[in-house]
């Protein structure tokens, strides 16, 4: 009967090592998870950082692109804002007055539009565009790294789950073989 009784506690002792084993593995594989997690953290602090400095530095440009064309252009800068006035004013007429009085209104923003130079407006609209293409794609960045990490944060639960799952069945396998 001892004899029996110490195979059995060997077998006993086997499996718990077996399971502690496990379990050690178990947490070396989360604190791995954990490690890579905070990496992956410090790097989206870091490219949202990176990110915030581009879309500030896109702003100073914006500003300093502005300034310059009001000092440089400020003839065109007075006719661009007579012009919006104008067609603010042509299109409240427009709601009220006949279409012979609309058509002489857009005669008369035609002929405002050919005074001021294309060429400065031009320019300002493409970098405008340029600056909304480039917060876009920021924005579109962003909402791409939210997503892995709550892909990450969803594996980590999955993790999570099958390892509380693994310890359970091990405990109750215990519990039998000491029964």
């Amino acid at each position: 009967m001892t004899e029996y009784a110490g195979k059995k506690r060997t077998a006993n002792k086997r499996r718990m090592e077996k399971v502690l084993s496990a379990m050690d593995a178990t947490c070396r594989k989360v604190t791995d998870l954990d490690n890579k997690l905070s990496t992956f953290q410090e790097l989206i602090k870091t490219d949202k950082t990176n990110l915030s400095n581009t879309i500030e530095e896109m702003i100073r440009l914006k500003e300093d692109t502005n300034s310059n064309i009001s000092q440089h252009a400020s003839p065109c800068a007075k006719l661009t804002s007579q012009l919006s006035k104008k067609r603010e004013h042509a299109e409240m007429l427009m709601k009220e007055k006949s279409e012979s009085i609309r058509k002489q209104f857009q005669s008369q923003l035609r002929n405002l539009e050919s005074i001021i130079s294309l060429d400065k407006t031009d320019q300002m609209n493409k970098t405008l565009r340029m600056y909304v293409d480039m917060m876009s794609f920021s924005a579109w960045l962003e909402r791409a790294l939210i997503l892995c990490v709550e892909l990450l944060l969803s594996y980590l639960t999955w993790v999570s789950v099958k390892m509380n799952d693994g310890l359970d069945s091990n405990k109750k396998y215990a519990a039998e073989e000491t029964k």
